[in-house]
């Protein structure tokens, strides 16, 4: 068998060549931004659109607190989070034939305190939760409860212990 594409007249250019708008490509770096309370986040993505051009943005609008910033097709969101909130961030780049791509970007806050450092669980193929790993001297879901070192260790009889 044979076929035949007709290109619709919208798609024709003066000369009658078809031509196709291909939407923007964005690349960002994974689909997971995590988050540590009170400190910079940076979450880099980069955008390509063949000759045409773009405006990029997040739906919704940027949070409080975020800037979107641009150097030769190379975008990086900063953050400072200041407060425990998950939420899902929706990237999108629209060309000049409005022409529209989406990343979606699952961003984690850590509330990790005392030092305690974060780790992600993954729980199944889409669920993902961020749990703290504490040093010695801190316990609790945010490694905020200060452990007594005198309970957990004991000194030499007659020599009285010091929690540091």
């Amino acid at each position: 068998g044979s076929y035949l594409c007709v290109c619709p007249p919208e798609y024709q250019n003066r000369s009658g060549v078809c031509q196709v708008n291909i939407p923007p490509r964005i690349t960002g770096a994974g689909s997971i931004l995590l988050v540590k309370i009170g400190e910079p986040s940076v979450y880099n993505f980069s955008v390509v659109d063949d000759g045409d051009t773009y405006n990029v943005g997040v739906v919704g609008g940027i949070p409080t607190g975020a800037r979107l910033t641009y150097d030769k097709g190379n975008f990086t969101f900063s953050w400072n989070v200041q407060q425990v909130q998950n939420l899902s961030l929706m990237f999108y780049v629209v060309d000049s034939s409005n022409a529209t791509t989406h990343l979606r970007v699952q961003v984690l806050t850590c509330g990790c305190q005392n030092e305690g450092n974060c780790t992600l669980n993954m729980l199944n193929d889409t669920s993902v939760i961020v749990i703290c790993v504490c040093s010695k001297a801190y316990g609790g879901e945010f490694c905020e409860q200060d452990r007594n070192g005198c309970l957990e260790a004991s000194c030499f009889t007659g020599v009285q212990c010091f929690d540091v």
